[in-house]
């Protein structure tokens, strides 16, 4: 059972201060539960409702910087190369993965759940085998560039890399069907749809790829400074990155609305089919109308700044840093109309 104290306040805002001088590196929300890791090792459990359950450490913690959870597995990568396996149910840790020797900035669960798929610094993309503790297949490609970030599709895998390039694989016959030269700096996102990928780096573009033929499509200048976020809605795309703007686009990368939202960059991003609700290192948590842009109240005072944020039902989860502590609030959605 949790130690670690959960207070509500009138307005139906649950808080919880997990540990002082510690930042938050990943979240996972789902109806059943949400997960924090932190940069000191440690793994914090929540009922859906805010409420704090338990903490997960390795006997020898390391910074956490990846997270993947699906049923009753969860994954948790390291500054180490090592990625953590738990057993959700039991709350118990049950191995440790090796073959990086880096960061791990990204974890793919697919199905069947006996599988993983990492992405590291080391310039590595790993498949696990869950149930025998070991890897099956290394992904390999000519440049060995670090992994920024990994997405999956279908029977297809891509990397963005430190360099920016756009790698794919054939999962099938894991071999490397192509290198792109996506941008000039970090490959930050990737987002692939039923016809085609699209990326976001460090220069402030995105770009449409064509799926089948790997040729690109179109390349909008999007941001004036890297974008770090790129998510796929109904009606295309949203974007940000450090210049604090929020961007709306269209499937064919045609603007429908921008609204500078923070000063300094946006650490993090979660929207619903109405609401965009953003967080950056002003400490603000912005609400924006996900159709039209348009901006609504601040939802909490007084935070140093934010780090991740998760929409999920009528809840928001909000991680940030208040009074020098790591600390995770529950918003009821009620309260921000």
């Amino acid at each position: 059972m949790s130690n670690i104290p959960t207070t509500v306040n009138a307005s139906g805002i649950s808080s919880c201060k997990l540990s002082s001088n510690t930042i938050a590196t990943s979240l996972h929300v789902d109806a059943e539960l949400i997960a924090v890791t932190l940069n000191n090792g440690s793994i914090h459990l929540f009922q859906p409702n805010g409420k704090h359950i338990t903490e997960l450490k390795a006997e020898k913690p390391v910074c956490l910087w990846s997270l993947a959870v699906k049923d009753t597995v969860l994954i948790a990568g390291g500054i180490d190369g090592n990625l953590q396996v738990w057993d959700l149910a039991r709350r118990k840790f049950v191995r440790s993965l090796k073959g990086h020797t880096d960061t791990i900035r990204s974890i793919h669960i697919p199905d069947p759940l006996s599988t993983a798929i990492s992405g590291s610094k080391d310039g590595r993309i790993i498949i696990w085998d869950l149930k025998l503790g070991k890897h099956t297949a290394i992904l390999k490609h000519e440049s060995q560039d670090a992994i920024r970030t990994i997405a999956l599709k279908h029977d297809a895998a891509f990397a963005g890399t430190y360099a920016g390039k756009l790698i794919r694989w054939d999962l099938s016959t894991r071999q490397c069907r192509s290198v792109l030269n996506a941008h000039d700096g970090v490959v930050y996102a990737i987002v692939v749809g039923d016809e085609e990928v699209f990326t976001a780096g460090s220069d402030g573009s995105i770009v449409s790829w064509d799926l089948e033929t790997s040729t690109q499509n179109k390349r909008v200048n999007a941001h004036n400074g890297p974008i770090s976020i790129l998510r796929p809605t109904d009606r295309g795309l949203i974007s940000t990155g450090f210049n604090g703007v929020i961007t709306s686009w269209s499937h064919d990368l045609t603007k429908l609305w921008s609204v500078k939202a923070h000063t300094g960059s946006v650490t993090c991003l979660s929207f619903n089919s109405q609401i965009v609700i953003t967080g950056g290192v002003d400490g603000k948590v912005k609400v924006l109308d996900l159709k039209e842009g348009e901006s609504r109240d601040d939802v909490l005072e007084g935070v140093e700044s934010v780090w991740k944020v998760a929409v999920f039902g009528d809840r928001v989860m909000v991680v940030g840093r208040e009074g020098g502590d790591a600390t995770v609030w529950t918003v009821p959605l009620r309260s921000l109309k």
